[in-house]
């Protein structure tokens, strides 16, 4: 009987470390996937931290458009100021020029007329 106790005790072991044997190997398969999980998971809020500073980022960069827009917008009105200011300038020059043409015109015929040519 004692010997039959022993089997079974030993029988027993072997079953315990077998059953040890499996618990380390689905430890070891689960680790394995608990670290894909982590990898996945830190990757997933990299890419997040990304996407916010990219959010930052691109937030800035419409706010700068929108500002050199305004200034475009705004040196646009000055430039079509400037623009017809010079047109009317240039009217007014034109029309004096003329005048002064016609003036001296004028006075050469009146001094040829009057024979002080040369």
């Amino acid at each position: 009987m004692s010997e039959n106790m022993e089997h079974n005790h030993e029988r027993r072991i072997s079953l315990l470390e077998q059953a040890n044997v499996e618990t380390h190997r689905a430890m070891d398969a689960a680790n394995k996937k608990l670290d894909l999980i982590l990898a996945q998971t830190t990757r997933m809020a990299v890419l997040e931290e990304k996407h916010q500073a990219q959010q930052v980022d691109v937030s800035r960069a419409h706010d700068r458009v929108a500002d050199l827009e305004a200034m475009v917008n705004m040196f646009a009105i000055e430039t079509r100021a400037f623009i017809e200011q010079h047109k009317g300038r240039d009217k007014v020059l034109w029309a004096l020029s003329g005048v002064v043409f016609g003036l001296l015109i004028k006075a050469l015929f009146f001094a040829s007329s009057h024979g002080m040519t040369p």
